[in-house]
């Protein structure tokens, strides 16, 4: 009895040992891309939701306001050129904070800027404060870090991170490095001939606000281009109104001039800012801040000669995305819908502009 006891009690050789650790080693090797998977799943939804969130309160700004906001407020094509003293430079998120539970961070852009799309078709006076650029000194200059800013409640309520405005797959806070050294910058979007002009915020640029404002993976669509100039030829103008979306700059539209439908126009899509290598994601340069315009649609599609860009690609000038292989962009109706990186550049062009009278039914993408 004594014999067959110590038998059963044995303990694992080495080999057995070895053997079981080899085996857990492989089972955890199978289960780790199902778990990430998984996550990634559901970060995906949670994007997918906060698109969800933006739609909904486009369309209550709509409901309030019989129009979609401007895609942010200043002019370009005048004398004198963009600058600090002439446009509040205040974008479409903003405006839609109210509708995403954030009217605290609202209201101080409603009580000092301009927002009436109608005071902003003429040139600005220099003179007007309320309708200088948020990031003001009270000179009406560039607010330089240590400088006195003209809005210092703006200035106090800027660096809110606003959930919607977030994805959960992408780190676009990354490059947020408070006085850093880099040349790390977050940036908004106006206009300018070409379709995009950016602000940058950096500490290095003389540009204190980048410490002092959040980001956003999200924009709405501007469009092909961001609105008409008056510097370029008649055939592109023709073209850039062709092909307008539902947020333009200084300019807020109706749902009744989404001729096409509005659940085959695109209203907002995924930024991701700008790389060194934009098909690798790999070291991240921009990101942008919730305060930016709109994004053209222009590098989505095909350039002024005819030739398609590449959709793979991640930039600072276009939609794109951390999920692998797809980006998520919402409908003005507030359906969300997610775009394989391999959808036409036709089909861009076309879901962008909101009365092109070619009308692609959305769920071509699916």
């Amino acid at each position: 009895m004594s014999k067959r006891f110590s038998n059963r009690m044995r303990g694992f050789t080495l080999v057995e040992l070895l053997v079981v650790i080899a085996i857990i080693g492989i089972l955890v090797g199978l289960l780790l891309p199902a778990v990430q998977a998984a996550r990634e799943a559901a970060r995906r939804m949670q994007c997918s939701n906060n698109l969800k969130q933006l739609g909904l309160a486009n369309l209550n700004h709509e409901a309030a306001y019989k129009k979609f906001p401007a895609s942010n407020y200043n002019l370009t094509g005048v004398s004198p050129a963009i600058d600090d003293t002439n446009f509040c430079y205040v974008g479409h998120l903003v405006q839609l904070l109210p509708y995403l539970e954030q009217t605290s961070v609202f209201q101080p852009f409603a009580a000092n800027c301009d927002l009436k799309d109608t005071t902003y078709q003429t040139l600005p006076a220099a003179t007007v404060l309320n309708r200088r650029a948020w990031w003001c000194d009270t000179t009406g200059s560039v607010s330089v870090r240590g400088g006195t800013v003209a809005y210092p409640d703006i200035m106090a309520v800027s660096p809110t991170k606003v959930p919607a405005f977030v994805c959960p797959s992408d780190s676009a806070e990354s490059v947020m490095v408070p006085n850093g050294a880099d040349f790390s910058i977050i940036f908004s979007v106006v206009e300018w001939p070409a379709g995009l002009y950016r602000i940058s915020m950096n500490d290095q640029l003389g540009r204190c606000v980048y410490r002092d404002t959040n980001i956003t993976n999200y924009l709405g669509s501007a469009g092909r281009f961001g609105n008409t100039q008056a510097n370029i030829g008649q055939a592109t103008r023709t073209d850039i109104d062709a092909y307008a979306g539902v947020f333009r700059f200084n300019k807020m539209s109706k749902i009744a001039e989404i001729t096409d439908g509005t659940t085959n126009t695109i209203a907002f899509g995924e930024v991701t800012g700008a790389w060194t290598d934009g098909f690798k994601a790999v070291g991240r340069t921009h990101s942008f801040t919730w305060t930016a315009g709109a994004m053209p649609m222009h590098r989505m599609t095909f350039s002024l000669g005819g030739v398609a860009y590449n959709n793979a690609e991640k930039s600072w000038l276009r939609f794109s995305s951390m999920h692998t292989g797809l980006a998520n962009f919402a409908m003005a109706d507030g359906s969300v819908k997610a775009f394989p990186t391999t959808t036409d550049n036709r089909v861009y062009l076309n879901l962008g502009g909101r009365a092109d009278g070619t009308v692609i039914d959305g769920s071509v993408v699916e």
